[in-house]
């Protein structure tokens, strides 16, 4: 499912449009996806008891970060997927994000599985 296309919502990563933005640096980038790497596993924590917790406020905000850093790495798919979150949290729509969590988690391993082979 990886693809170069940049404005395709399902790739899960592209890696040669976030290389580009660095400039070609590719330590750069190794850094940036590492701190993703590190970062995603305490972001998917506070999705999930935020989701528990049936909190659109907080879920709101935790989906508008994992938006953030996984633009920053080119994780086309898990951008997509936070940004809907986001706006399902925001109108109050909770359900909607219970029923699709176990797509946004097969969505966070895949593309952690996409970044580290």
């Amino acid at each position: 499912m990886e693809t170069t296309d940049v404005s395709d919502p399902q790739a899960l990563w592209v890696k040669e449009e976030a290389l580009r933005r660095l400039g070609g640096n590719e330590a750069l980038l190794s850094k940036i996806v590492e701190l993703f790497l590190k970062q995603i596993n305490e972001k998917l924590n506070e999705f999930t008891l935020a989701l528990d917790a049936m909190d659109p406020t907080q879920v709101a905000f935790v989906s508008h970060a994992i938006k953030g850093i996984a633009a920053d790495v080119g994780a086309n798919a898990l951008r997509f997927k936070a940004s809907e979150f986001e706006q399902l949290a925001k109108l109050g729509v909770l359900e909607e994000v219970v029923q699709q969590k176990t797509k946004f988690d097969n969505i966070v391993a895949q593309t952690i599985e996409a970044m580290t082979k």
